[in-house]
């Protein structure tokens, strides 16, 4: 009889040990899903910041392509110009005394 009380004592130090783990592991478990849902989100924040960020390079680029065009056109313009004082010097030139 003492040793089936022995067996029975273990036995519910067993079980008790045995809910403390599995309590735990709900825990760790718990934990594990929250860190999980918050890296989650960050990646979702990220991912908004990234698309974000790639609208605003092809803007800049955009930006950037149109200012060539302008600037080229700017060149065409000022050379037109150059000639046109240079023409316009040179028949200044013919009536001079």
């Amino acid at each position: 009889m003492a040793d089936s009380v022995v067996n029975v004592e273990s036995g519910v130090e067993l079980a008790l040990n045995a809910g403390k783990a599995v309590n735990n592991i709900s825990s760790v478990s718990t934990h594990i899903m929250q860190l999980t849902a918050e890296i989650n989100h960050s990646l979702q924040e990220q991912k908004i910041s990234a698309s974000e960020v790639s609208d605003n390079v092809e803007r800049v680029a955009g930006i950037a392509d149109e200012t060539n065009k302008l600037a080229t056109k700017a060149k065409i313009k000022s050379e037109n110009v150059k000639k046109l004082a240079n023409s316009t010097s040179n028949k200044v030139l013919m009536f001079t005394l």
